[in-house]
């Protein structure tokens, strides 16, 4: 298992403590990962905390499966309540772009 730190900007603003275990075919063309993220900030300048996380299977250097999910139950001050899916795109330069369908509480 390994440990990153990650930074968010946009809509999602923090930073992110990562846990990964995975692995990769010698060629890097085939594999899987598994994540848990702690997030900690602000979603649309709400402040407060929760998990998410995500997973891919890669195949023939293809991605052939990812999900990334919100913790249930997971979200903390303004985010308690917080819910949500989405998925993250690496691009060419290897930034790593999340998406997330998300509903705030009311």
């Amino acid at each position: 298992m390994y440990k990153k730190f990650g930074v968010f900007s946009g809509d999602i603003e923090g930073r992110a403590v990562t846990r990964f275990v995975g692995g990769l075919t010698e060629d890097q063309s085939a594999g899987a990962y598994a994540a848990w993220e702690s997030f900690e900030r602000s979603v649309d300048g709400v402040r407060g905390a929760f998990a998410f996380v995500h997973m891919q299977v890669l195949s023939d250097s293809k991605v052939e499966a990812m999900v990334l999910h919100i913790v249930p139950s997971s979200g903390t001050g303004g985010l308690a309540g917080l819910t949500g899916v989405g998925g993250i795109r690496v691009d060419e330069d290897g930034t790593h772009r999340l998406w997330l369908d998300y509903a705030l509480p009311d």
